[in-house]
């Protein structure tokens, strides 16, 4: 009985070091892991709240901005338009800033975003965030 129980312990060492099976990554160890290409610190949106039919300002700040490879994915929603963009895929700029505005014709909070690619990584090493613009009504909005 001793016997078997220490042909099992060999088996079974054998197997899980490798005999019987292959690690995901061979010998080595797992790939690190890609780091972001940046960091989006702040998104200032001016004025917020903005009014209905009015425009906004949105400026993206991030780290290492003197890099002028950054490119800028505008995700504006059904509420907002990029001023200067046509209508339909989501606008690509160049710059951190842009004016939005307001195509929507209901009040209240809206959510929308950003993605940051420098073009360095493969599609979807992106960088994003989203933020809110509240929409009111012209007589409530701050002059």
């Amino acid at each position: 009985m001793r016997a078997r129980k220490s042909i099992l312990l060999v088996l079974c060492g054998l197997i899980f070091t490798g005999m019987g099976c292959e690690l995901p990554y061979g010998d080595s160890e797992p790939p690190e892991e890609i780091p972001p290409q940046t960091e989006i610190l702040r998104i200032d949106v001016d004025p917020n709240p903005v009014a209905l039919g009015d425009t906004t300002r949105v400026t993206v700040v991030i780290r290492d901005s003197l890099d002028t490879r950054f490119r800028y994915t505008w995700h504006p929603g059904p509420w907002f338009r990029v001023v200067g963009a046509p209508l339909g895929q989501p606008p690509v700029t160049d710059t951190n800033r842009v004016l939005l505005a307001v195509i929507t014709e209901i009040t209240g909070i809206h959510r929308i975003g950003v993605s940051v690619d420098n073009g360095t990584f493969p599609e979807g090493q992106s960088v994003s965030k989203s933020f809110e613009i509240e929409v009111v009504e012209s007589k409530t909005a701050p002059q």
